[in-house]
């Protein structure tokens, strides 16, 4: 009896502890186009802490350190212009180098190897996983400076993803 009494007392605490399945919200999913409208990638947004782990895994884009921002708007139509600018919800310039910056969609700039593709995992902690729905990721054919105000002088958008 007194096993049994020691197996409860032992298994009861454990079936109430939360599954870390059960708690996460299903990701946020996103597929890269270019400019062609052709799928070149796919991105996963997942909550981590206050802010989000974005993975990406895109192809066909040219070698060498491009930026990828958030952008405000979920949207990817022509030039991808239509996605807005870096979403900036406080209203403060751009760059990690800036004074006041940087703006929420701000990221790191991600390399892209020789065979075209860029597989990364960015983490922002500026942006609440539920703040991402109606945004897109947003690749641009050059390096951000981290300072030009309003997008880096990172060049022309040649990816872009919508977030459902």
């Amino acid at each position: 009896m007194k096993r049994i009494a020691a197996l409860v007392a032992t298994c009861v605490p454990l079936l109430a502890l939360p599954t870390y399945a059960q708690d996460m919200p299903t990701p946020k999913e996103a597929t890269f186009v270019n400019t062609d409208g052709e799928n070149i990638g796919t991105a996963e947004i997942r909550p981590v802490g206050e802010g989000v782990l974005i993975s990406v895994d895109i192809k066909d884009l040219p070698e060498g350190p491009l930026s990828l921002h958030v952008h405000e708007t979920g949207s990817c139509e022509g030039d991808f212009k239509s996605a807005g600018g870096h979403y900036n919800p406080t209203g403060v310039t751009h760059g990690f180098f800036s004074d006041t910056g940087p703006h929420a969609g701000d990221m790191p700039n991600q390399s892209v190897n020789e065979d075209g593709e860029m597989v990364a995992e960015v983490l922002n902690t500026m942006i609440p996983f539920d703040d991402m729905s109606g945004k897109a990721l947003v690749v641009h054919d050059g390096p951000d400076d981290y300072v030009s105000d309003p997008a880096g002088n990172a060049g022309n958008r040649i990816a872009c993803a919508v977030i459902e």
